[in-house]
């Protein structure tokens, strides 16, 4: 995960290049590698709007890695669909593990928030979790994903951290009882649900 400090080939209409934040797909690894050279052309081949979107997408990009080091680097530049689904996939593993860990489903006034900027935010989140003496971590696949959680019962909130090998993702959920100025300070560092995203 890395921070797109501009767009090498600028806007026509503007003239200018763009700032984003950036989601890293695929790294170093065997088997990142058997997953891009393999599955993913595979799943292109299958689904001819995925492989257009994304293909018109592509983007030469600089990047600069959390170590703070700038790279060229290939970048897909994320429609409003796409930006969508990778959002609602995300709720969606929340709602499945939050089920498959309590043994219920999130309640109907509990809320999700997903964090994915890798700043002091998101690591001070990624330390309540683990300085909970009652959080607990999961490991599949040899690694290749991870999940952290813990749970307030008292505040009826959890934490949780979801690692993809590259990708290291945030949620916490909430309930209806939450003060509302816990709540306005989410929604000003959370990851903006697709109809509240930034034109």
């Amino acid at each position: 995960m890395g921070h797109v400090l501009r767009n090498l080939q600028p806007e026509k209409t503007t003239g200018r290049g763009w700032s984003s934040r950036a989601l890293q797909f695929g790294d170093g690894s065997d088997a990142s590698g058997r997953v891009l050279t393999e599955r993913v052309p595979r799943t292109l081949d299958k689904n001819r709007r995925l492989h257009n979107s994304l293909r018109q997408g592509f983007q030469e990009v600089l990047l600069r890695l959390p170590s703070g080091i700038v790279v060229p680097s290939l970048g897909i530049h994320l429609s409003p669909r796409e930006h969508s689904d990778c959002y609602t996939w995300f709720q969606f593993v929340t709602r499945g593990l939050y089920c498959y860990e309590f043994k219920i489903p999130v309640p109907g006034d509990h809320s999700i928030h997903l964090f994915w900027r890798k700043d002091d935010y998101f690591n001070r989140f990624r330390q309540m979790i683990h300085h909970n003496l009652n959080h607990q971590m999961r490991r599949f696949a040899g690694g290749e994903f991870q999940y952290a959680f813990a749970l307030n019962q008292i505040e009826e909130m959890s934490l949780w951290l979801y690692s993809f090998k590259s990708i290291n993702v945030l949620a916490l959920t909430l309930s209806a009882a939450c003060p509302e100025s816990v709540r306005s300070f989410v929604a000003k560092i959370e990851w903006p649900p697709p109809d509240k995203t930034p034109a």
